[in-house]
């Protein structure tokens, strides 16, 4: 009988709602499309809250989750903790994709800009923030770093009809790309 491990979902819950949230905000896009209501924004200020809120009960503890059996009693080697300096890390990235959030619902972004795609994608890049601060391993901070870079090409590259917001888009991929090459390289040695 294989045994399961337990997950400790306080301590992952921040990003998981930034995840959840995310989802929600592209499934809504599909069926809403555009409309006079900013329920991107309005989504999307709620995931940061509702992330925030789940921020609150780390404060002052640690906690750790996919842990691998077995490990040694004082150091255990886990793949995901939450301490003080991820807990510091955490409520600057929220606060940082708040003020993003807000300044796109008051105009930053133009008609060219879907909104629901660009709300979706900065919600996705502020959960791999999150899962970066809390990654133990190896293995975690890459998938972490693609989960932040990723969203954030297609965020340069997400306005409609302009030639330079391609290219730009274009050379962050090709820069992004040999840097995680090297970057795996260097840990594969």
């Amino acid at each position: 009988m294989p045994a399961v491990q337990p997950v400790d979902w306080v301590a992952i819950g921040p990003p998981l709602v930034l995840a959840v949230a995310a989802v929600l905000v592209l499934v809504v896009d599909a069926f809403v499309g555009r409309s006079r209501v900013p329920w991107a924004n309005l989504l999307s200020v709620f995931a940061v809250l509702g992330a925030g809120a789940a921020v609150i009960p780390l404060a002052g503890e640690e906690r750790a989750a996919f842990c691998l059996p077995g490990g040694l009693e004082s150091l255990p080697a886990c793949s995901y903790v939450v301490d003080d300096l991820t807990f510091g890390f955490w409520v600057v990235v929220l606060v940082g994709t708040l003020v993003t959030v807000l300044l796109s619902a008051v105009g930053a972004i133009d008609g060219r800009v879907p909104s629901g795609e660009h709300h979706f994608l900065l919600l996705c890049s502020a959960t791999g923030a999150l899962t970066i601060a809390a990654a133990r391993d190896l293995a975690t901070l890459v998938v972490a770093l693609e989960l932040v870079s990723l969203p954030a090409f297609a965020l340069v590259g997400l306005k409609r009809g302009d030639r330079r917001s391609a290219e730009a888009a274009l050379k962050f991929f090709l820069v992004s790309v040999v840097s995680t090459a090297v970057m795996l390289y260097g840990i594969s040695l």
